[in-house]
């Protein structure tokens, strides 16, 4: 039994109508038709399910319709829920291996939901949506999840995410051991490592570690300090949070510290920030043993190598925009001449080998009685000028002096000694303490206490030479920190060199246009200003600008017929011009002195270290790090855990998808493809969203396209109930 449809074709319309016919054989055995009902004319949808219902009658099977045929409508789905882009995420950890190493050092114990599950969802929140623990526990039920790791999403709950932390952080020193292991597995074994530091602010009062202090971005805030260390590929090995006031140097150090001596650590060179770039920090490092690349403090450089050929540069001037690239090429062009070897377009290289330099001491006295006497008559001397009128402020005396604004605040601390030490110091008798152990001295409140101190610290005695004899006392070194023996590598970038001298330019015509501004409004007659305000006015200005030590300042009275007016004049210091100007486009790297690479790759390990300041940025903006609302430093630290196998996963995904595209924009393109469920009679079935060209592509470059098959999805998930 079938349905044929036949046509007939009225005043150019063709009309159709349907009928249920059967074969059978006439008794002659010639095969024939036999109507059994005329239809009529039928629509599309009734006639297909009528073809449908008679082909399974024939193949005995029952058919089930959910709803009337009159209707014709798809079924809704009861849930729309997040899953591509975390179903990927998943899968890259499980293939990566950090999935089973979450289990091992996470064990499940007695629990009903396994902790590293946990961990595993809040890593992957933090990647797709990230917000505080207590909306995890909303954003949870709303995404396939509970599906991908069996889950009930009840279970799921604020009072167990923060029991997981707790055990999170105990459990993060075992973790850090073996992330080195599984990425040698992987072979991706760190042949070189980043070190930098971070912070992260606090809403509220925060754990006992939130101290506060001024952050990167300048503002002061309760926050805490991030260490962290990752290896090239820019995968994270170790992280350590620390309290908000710590140094950045001490808390690497504490870093370095707890590495050395590790297997997988190895010869692999840790590239650290210049912060670690000055001599007593090199002296620290060298003396870990462990292999390192850092960069030297413009200050230091003559010390380390007094042939850097600035002087080739000295007359080099960009005045405007359009000359950045003519000074560029002119400057590339005499580094070739002096003999630097090129690396590519902004950077030029040459290699000085190994070289020495004698080790900074603390109690070196380069004066007749030393720093700290120099240091003290000169926090005198501006008292001086104040206390008798002669300027109207202890930042201008201190400019008048020679010194910064900051280095004359330092001083001026030393006029807190008891007035008998400042007479004895004065004399010569401290003349081995350092300014900075006299500062130390000074901020007791005591005299006695004073004294006390200052009394435990001489340890040179004072010098006996003839009055005006000049030599240099100091304390005798261990020999094995006598010297500093590194390698070291000369840099030169002419874009660099190009931009700088522009923005000194810029500095002597915005000074220059400051000082005739100001002079019109002097010429103006109702101008009342003083000298001295004159005078303050114009070192504000510099100070503003950072050029007060550039600048001497005159100002002069000028006699009109009726009345005195004043003009200000500023001249350039040459000397202190030339010295801010030498290393434009210049660095110099410094290395551990068994270092194997070559000059142009130490360079570039060196250029390659903001790869951990991109971590960090990665974890600050797509992680969201911050800002924190734990209050305990067991939460805190396990929060720091959670963004860092967030920067974890995004590097495993950045790595299957190659340079053809951003994870970020991966996961954004990811999830729009959701998981459908459709609530059924007893149980609940899904489907996932026809995925799009964009990712099909994605998933493809990744080998993942199994995860859009709603057959293989079935045989891996377990729906949840129809209720939920």
């Amino acid at each position: 039994m079938h349905v044929q449809v036949s046509r007939v074709i009225r005043n150019g319309k063709t009309y159709e109508y349907a009928r249920l016919v059967e074969s059978f054989r006439k008794p002659n055995g010639i095969p024939a038709l036999r109507v059994i009902a005329q239809l009529g004319a039928v629509d599309a949808v009734t006639l297909e399910n009528l073809r449908t219902t008679l082909k399974a009658s024939r193949a005995g099977k029952r058919v089930f319709a959910e709803r009337s045929v009159a209707s014709a409508q798809p079924l809704k789905p009861a849930q729309n829920l997040r899953f591509l882009d975390l179903a990927v995420l998943l899968e890259l950890s499980q293939q990566f291996g950090l999935t089973r190493l979450l289990e091992e050092v996470l064990p499940r114990g007695e629990a009903d939901v396994s902790p590293s599950d946990v961990v595993l969802a809040l890593s992957l929140q933090r990647c797709v949506d990230a917000g505080s623990k207590l909306y995890a526990e909303r954003w949870f039920p709303r995404t396939a999840l509970a599906e991908l790791l069996h889950i009930a999403p009840s279970s799921f709950h604020n009072t167990r995410i923060h029991r997981v932390l707790d055990t999170l952080d105990d459990a993060t020193e075992s973790l850090m051991r073996k992330l080195p292991l599984l990425y040698a597995k992987q072979a991706m074994a760190a042949s070189a490592m980043f070190l930098d530091c971070t912070d992260a602010r606090f809403v509220g009062r925060g754990p006992e570690l939130a101290e506060v202090s001024k952050t990167k971005e300048g503002l002061f805030e309760r926050k805490v300090g991030i260490v962290l260390l990752c290896n090239e590929h820019g995968l994270p090995l170790r992280w350590e949070v620390i309290a908000g006031k710590k140094a950045e140097a001490p808390a690497m150090h504490q870093m370095l510290e707890t590495i050395r001596g590790l297997g997988w650590v190895g010869r692999a060179p840790i590239v650290i920030d210049r912060i670690m770039g000055a001599s007593a920090e090199v002296q620290k490092l060298l003396a870990l043993g462990i292999r390192f690349v850092t960069a030297a403090r413009p200050n230091e450089f003559a010390a380390y190598a007094p042939k850097i050929p600035y002087a080739l540069l000295e007359d080099l001037r960009c005045t405007d925009d359009a000359q950045l690239d003519a000074c560029a090429h002119e400057a590339t062009e005499r580094m070739r001449e002096a003999g630097f070897t090129e690396v590519g377009p902004t950077l030029w290289v040459e290699d000085l080998g190994v070289v020495e330099r004698d080790a900074p001491l603390e109690n070196t006295i380069t004066s007749e009685q030393g720093h700290g006497v120099r240091a003290l008559r000169l926090a005198r001397e501006i008292q001086r000028l104040v206390d008798e009128g002669e300027t109207d402020s202890l930042r201008s005396a201190g400019r008048r002096l020679g010194l910064k604004n900051d280095l004359a605040k330092s001083y001026r601390k030393l006029l807190r000694l008891d007035l008998e030490i400042q007479h004895e110091l004065l004399a010569g008798k401290f003349a081995g303490v350092s300014i900075g152990q006299l500062l130390r001295v000074a901020s007791l409140r005591t005299a006695h206490a004073q004294r006390q101190m200052l009394e435990g610290l001489v340890i040179v005695p004072p010098p006996t030479a003839a009055p005006g004899a000049s030599q240099a006392i100091r304390t005798e070194p261990k020999p094995d920190n006598a010297r500093i023996r590194v390698r070291a590598v000369v840099c030169f970038n002419p874009d660099r060199f190009a931009r700088e001298r522009r923005a000194a330019q810029l500095l002597l015509d915005t000074v220059h246009a400051s000082v005739r501004e100001l002079n019109q409004g002097l010429a103006d007659p109702r101008s009342r200003r003083t000298p001295k305000q004159v005078e303050r006015a114009v070192e504000r200005m510099l100070e503003r600008k950072k050029a007060c030590d550039l600048y001497e300042v005159h100002v002069s009275a000028v006699s009109e017929s009726d009345r005195t007016r004043y003009t200000v004049h500023v001249e350039l210091k040459q000397t202190h011009w030339q010295k801010r100007c030498r290393y434009h486009g210049f660095a110099l790297i410094l290395g551990h002195p068994e270092l194997e690479q070559s000059a142009a790759q130490i360079a570039q390990l060196y250029r390659d270290k903001d790869r951990v300041e991109k971590d960090f940025q990665t974890i600050k903006s797509l992680i969201k790090l911050r800002p924190v609302w734990h209050h305990t430093n067991q939460k805190v630290r396990a929060h720091v855990t959670i963004c860092v196998l967030a920067l974890l996963l995004e590097r495993l995904l950045d790595r299957g998808l190659g340079s053809e595209t951003t994870s970020g924009e991966a996961l954004e393109t990811l999830a729009t493809c959701q998981l459908n469920r459709f609530n059924g009679h007893r149980t609940s079935h899904y489907l996932v969203t026809e995925p799009n060209r964009e990712q099909r592509m994605l998933l493809r470059a990744l080998g993942l396209e199994h995860l859009v098959d709603d057959d293989a999805l079935a045989r891996q998930t377990q729906p949840r109930p129809a209720s939920l």
